[in-house]
């Protein structure tokens, strides 16, 4: 059984439900995820279509395991792998855009 804590799409789903509006979801991962009962790229999608229609995802990896948590896709979503100094610059600059 997964933990609860791993749910990676539950910042999007829990926005969606309570009706917040971010325009930006940001997540550090350690690259141990479990989706839950919705994929966080569908989470999006949805949170997208209902709430904030150019929402963008930023996740941080600790490292990297071959996938995205983020449509691929989307123009709207960064992925990160490893973290030093410059990150949160190149986070900024992307959520100005």
């Amino acid at each position: 059984m997964q933990d609860e804590t791993s749910k990676i799409g539950i910042n999007v789903h829990s926005a969606e439900v309570k009706g917040v509006m971010f325009p930006t979801f940001v997540t550090y991962t350690d690259s141990e995820t479990w989706a839950g009962n919705i994929h966080p790229a569908q989470a999006l999608r949805q949170y997208r279509d209902e709430s904030v229609g150019d929402a963008k995802a930023v996740v941080v990896g600790k490292n990297s395991n071959g996938f995205t948590l983020a449509d691929p896709k989307h123009r709207g979503r960064l992925d990160v792998v490893g973290f030093d100094t410059s990150v949160p610059a190149v986070i900024a600059d992307f959520v100005r855009e």
